[in-house]
């Protein structure tokens, strides 16, 4: 009982609600999940390298909007010899009057449980570097274009556990939930708590024909759920649907393995009931 209240309570301290940015969230489930968890990887127990570029384009019927694309790169490696792997990313992201660039590096290792059981943990830390424009803030017409940078560490860590074709993982984004004030200017940079769940099982109908259901779920603001399956045929051709619950979003697209050997790509279309936007997200992977 004890230990059930301290897993409680960290849960809750990691939730609370603060104000600020959102994190990036990828719409494509099957590729990339590191970027989410960092307890995720590819594959165990072998030698590779994984570079996987993605990017998200949100369209907004308004002549006000611009936003530029929302980019990651991801890199996981694993050597000979070494009993875990290694992880590195840049995330850019940008807002009306900032940018924020995100680089992170860190290292996870997986123990065999049994034959059919796999767990894994992973820890990285996080450099969000704010670059904030003031002339756009206060005034966009002023000649001058002072700008100023700041950097706010975090950490993020994760678990995933795999037993034959089921994979459930957890991980907490911006565990620190580190706010800053910007003295006198009422700019408040905060790198947001996120929870991250996600579990899904995959059966095969037949030699060519495989199934993957998912549920994920983020907690940072308020509560959002996704669930979808995705259809692999020859473990080449992968379609995908998910439905977003709380935004009534729905979410298609496909990926494509080895479209020259080690390189892959995917592309995900997605609206809403609800929201004005739309977005449009793809990914492409490179495996060495």
């Amino acid at each position: 009982m004890r230990y059930l209240l301290v897993i409680i309570t960290i849960f809750i301290c990691c939730c609370i609600e603060l104000i600020g940015q959102d994190i990036i969230k990828p719409n494509i489930y099957s590729k990339g999940l590191n970027i989410q968890n960092p307890a995720s990887e590819p594959a165990h127990g072998e030698s590779y390298n994984n570079i996987d570029l993605y990017g998200k384009y949100k369209f907004i019927d308004s002549d006000a909007w611009h936003k530029d694309i929302n980019t990651i790169v991801n890199y996981i490696g694993r050597s000979r010899g070494v009993n875990g792997f290694y992880m590195a990313s840049y995330s850019y992201d940008n807002y009306s009057y900032f940018n924020r660039h995100i680089l992170s590096a860190g290292y996870g290792k997986g123990w065999s449980i049994s034959e059919n059981s796999f767990i894994s943990v992973g820890m990285r830390g996080v450099f969000n570097i704010d670059n904030i424009r003031w002339f756009e803030l206060y005034n966009a017409n002023t000649e001058t274009h002072n700008r100023n940078t700041y950097i706010t560490p975090d950490i993020d860590i994760g678990v995933e556990y795999k037993l034959k074709n089921t994979r459930i993982g957890l991980s907490v984004r911006n565990i620190a939930g580190i706010k800053r004030k910007i003295q006198d200017s009422g700019v408040i940079l905060v790198n947001r708590r996120q929870f991250f769940f996600d579990v899904a099982h995959r059966f095969s109908i037949s030699e060519v024909l495989e199934i993957e259901s998912h549920l994920s779920t983020y907690i940072e603001r308020n509560i959002t759920a996704d669930i979808g399956l995705d259809l692999t045929y020859g473990k080449r051709y992968t379609f995908l649907y998910n439905f977003r619950i709380i935004e009534l979003r729905h979410i298609a697209g496909f990926l494509i393995n080895d479209i020259i050997k080690g390189v892959n790509f995917g592309v995900v279309y997605d609206i809403s009931h609800l929201h004005r936007d739309h977005n449009l997200d793809f990914v492409m992977g490179v495996r060495f």
